[in-house]
């Protein structure tokens, strides 16, 4: 399906996003609601509360992987750093020395 939007002028073409925003925010609703409900139905067939299923899923998937060391200083082997979130100071320091990341691997 192919659509020359090139023959509208702005107004035409905002006030069609803003349609199309509404459609697919009400698509995404009663999609949303229409997979609860069929949750609901799979819990009941196997006669399981769908409180505790969605509480069983909630368990494992806030388990997150501890980081391992990626980078040590040199200087002092207590300082590590796993390459998540924003870079020590020391790294930095070492950075602007002329070390690289690569030099600095666990």
């Amino acid at each position: 399906m192919e659509i020359d939007l090139k023959q509208y002028r702005k107004s035409e073409l905002e006030d069609l996003a803003n349609e199309i925003k509404k459609e697919l925010d009400d698509k995404l609703k009663t999609d949303t609601q229409n997979a609860l409900s069929e949750m609901i139905e799979v819990a009941q067939k196997y006669e399981l509360p769908f409180a505790d299923v969605i509480e069983m899923h909630r368990k494992k998937s806030r388990k997150k992987p501890e980081p391992g060391v990626t980078y040590r200083n040199p200087h002092d082997p207590n300082q590590t750093w796993s390459g998540r979130g924003r870079r020590p100071a020391w790294i930095r320091e070492l950075l602007n020395q002329g070390v690289t990341l690569e030099d600095l691997t666990a």
